[in-house]
């Protein structure tokens, strides 16, 4: 390998921020390539910045595996929320509601590892569904936090260039080029972009697409989940205030597909379904709209997000590449790239410690 090893990470989402970070706070050269930063222009590929973020498992009883990512994160983000309550975590007390039973049963797998946890009575429950329960977790809010990763990375030293468009093949970030050296490791972070990559062209990676709006309804304090029946076009109802006034209302869950607009049946659903259980946000619309001079908007935003699914789940292992280089993968994430980013990062983390020892 070279005698000054660096670590190049492809991507800027939260996924390849957190990774870089995690990497150059153990003293490695880091590197970050991508196209797409927080703080542009949307790109619905770039599903960072259109995210909810919250932490709500997506594990099923039998998933050890992203039973451990999202365990792990979680520890580190409520550390983050009273170290640095600056960054955008909000502790917040969740109610998830499910309109048919898991399949793994009516007891969840993090009962025992969340603050405050409690099954909801018969009688708690919001009308159709079968089973709830409340806790304590965090939410995020995105622009702050994503933000506030990214200027940790530029603080530590993280070397950040931004590409005028994707790489076409993974072994282009390898090589040589004037505004950064030859990477020893790759770690491959690009989410929906690692189904058509070269040399990764992993077809079990697909687009879940996610609809959202973002509103103005300050009385809103709790999260609020309802897990839909399965089918292929889940309206799963969401409810994730921010902290500052804002609340994200989702959403879609559309398998496979690739369209970034916004269609205005879906918002509709979305608001029908999310006042339906939250009595709150048909309070702060109507203060509104009684409001003689109306200075913002209660819509804030509205827009489509194509998150970064896998057959599988989340990708994060290591291939040998020609020339005594490294490919790392940390893909796939889906919606929960967020609870999961640390963990993930700190796998990375370990495959880097076996290869080579840090340096400044």
């Amino acid at each position: 390998m070279a005698t000054q090893p660096c670590v190049k990470v492809l991507g800027g989402g939260v996924v390849g921020l957190t990774t870089a970070l995690v990497l150059r706070q153990s003293r490695y050269a880091v590197t970050v390539l991508a196209k797409d930063l927080p703080g542009q222009a949307g790109n619905a590929q770039f599903a960072s910045p259109s995210a909810g973020a919250h932490w709500r498992s997506w594990a099923d009883a039998a998933d050890v595996r992203l039973q451990r990512f999202e365990e792990l994160t979680l520890a580190r983000l409520f550390e983050l929320a009273r170290k640095h309550p600056e960054c955008g975590i909000v502790p917040t007390r969740s109610f998830d509601y499910w309109e048919e039973i898991p399949q793994g049963g009516a007891r969840v797998w993090f009962d025992k590892l969340v603050p405050e946890f409690r099954t909801l009575a018969p009688e708690e429950l919001v009308p159709n569904t079968k089973m709830g329960v409340t806790y304590k977790k965090i939410a995020i809010n995105v622009p702050v936090y994503l933000q506030w990763v990214y200027q940790q990375c530029i603080d530590a030293g993280v070397k950040v260039v931004r590409l005028d468009s994707y790489y076409s093949d993974v072994n282009g970030a390898f090589t040589h080029e004037p505004q950064h050296p030859t990477a020893d490791i790759v770690v491959n972070c690009t989410g929906l972009g690692a189904r058509t990559l070269g040399g990764v062209e992993d077809l079990d990676v697909y687009s879940v697409r996610g609809q959202w709006m973002l509103v103005r309804a300050p009385s809103v304090k709790d999260s609020i989940n309802v897990t839909t029946k399965p089918g292929p076009v889940a309206m799963m109802t969401t409810i994730i205030p921010r902290g500052d006034g804002t609340v994200f209302l989702g959403g879609s869950k559309e398998s496979s597909s690739y369209d970034a607009t916004v269609n205005k049946a879906t918002s509709d659903i979305i608001w029908e379904r999310c006042t339906s259980v939250c009595p709150e946000l048909v309070a702060d619309y109507n203060a509104w709209n009684t409001q003689a001079d109306k200075t913002e908007p209660f819509v804030l935003a509205e827009g489509a997000g194509l998150r970064p699914g896998r057959v599988g789940g989340p990708r994060v292992d290591m291939e040998p590449q020609d020339q005594d280089r490294y490919l790392i993968h940390n893909y796939g994430h889906a919606g929960y790239g967020y609870q999961t980013s640390w963990s993930c990062a700190w796998e990375v983390l370990a495959m880097v410690q076996g290869l080579l020892p840090a340096k400044e």
